[in-house]
């Protein structure tokens, strides 16, 4: 996420920086900001810029440290602790990134991309039903936001609309017909919804996309089953779970590993 206001930053200093920061000169907004809190370690904004930067160039543990000073240096700044939510979110640390998304949303009920980033960490813990309604509220002001569409269309499949879920993915594939997820989940809602021909179809254009993908092979086999495909269907589902042991005792199929 891009920073914003200057939080008493040194005007010049900071406008250089913003400037190289939206031309993607990362390294440059990195190097500039590091100057900064070398001279100003107290400076929150200096410490933001700098962790956003470094967020942007994978230094994932540089950048939270720099994100959690600049939380600790300006506690009411709602973007810096959303900023912060949002690498946490990203490294999997749901709890502490839900607690700063929660505090940003404290700040600024109203900040669009708050409200989207609590919806992506509850999304993302299968929290489907409390990611809702902040998904919801996102997209009404992002009608158009891929991200935010899709993970709507996610919330909607694990609560069991389908309907409602492959509308969100048709709409994220509308916008971007190479999005091997949304093919992919697109696929897997309507074998949930009884499309299983459809459903072929999705999964077939996802792996055409994303061929090593072990979910997308295990539920175009479920699919192929499902249309009594049952040679490929077995097959695919070999290809996605790994090495197939028949048990002639109980006369099932068990398939073991995973498909790097």
């Amino acid at each position: 996420m891009a920073p914003g206001d200057r939080q008493g930053t040194a005007a010049a200093d900071i406008s250089a920086l913003l400037a190289l920061y939206a031309q993607g000169q990362f390294a440059d907004v990195a190097a500039g900001a590091t100057a900064l809190v070398e001279k100003r370690p107290s400076d929150a904004f200096a410490w933001k810029i700098l962790g956003t930067a470094q967020q942007q160039l994978g230094q994932i543990g540089a950048a939270r440290a720099a994100l959690s000073r600049a939380c600790a240096l300006a506690p009411a700044d709602g973007e810096a602790h959303n900023n912060l939510a949002a690498l946490l979110r990203d490294m999997g640390a749901f709890a502490e990134a839900e607690a700063h998304a929660r505090q940003a949303l404290g700040l600024d009920p109203n900040a669009v991309p708050t409200v989207l980033n609590l919806g992506l960490i509850l999304t993302a813990q299968s929290r489907y039903g409390e990611a809702l309604g902040y998904l919801q509220a996102a997209y009404a002001q992002l009608p158009k936001d891929i991200l935010t569409v899709f993970n709507l269309g996610l919330c909607h499949r694990g609560l069991g609309d389908y309907a409602a879920a492959i509308q969100c993915f048709r709409l994220a594939l509308a916008a971007n017909p190479n999005f091997a997820a949304a093919h992919f989940n697109l696929g897997t809602s309507l074998l949930d919804a009884g499309d299983a021909a459809s459903a072929e179809a999705s999964l077939r254009a996802g792996l055409a996309l994303a061929p090593r993908s072990a979910e997308g092979m295990a539920t175009l086999g479920a699919a192929l089953m499902v249309l009594g495909q049952l040679r490929e269907g077995m097959r695919m589902l070999a290809d996605g779970y790994g090495v197939v042991r028949f048990d002639r005792h109980a006369g099932v199929s068990i398939y073991e590993g995973v498909a790097p």
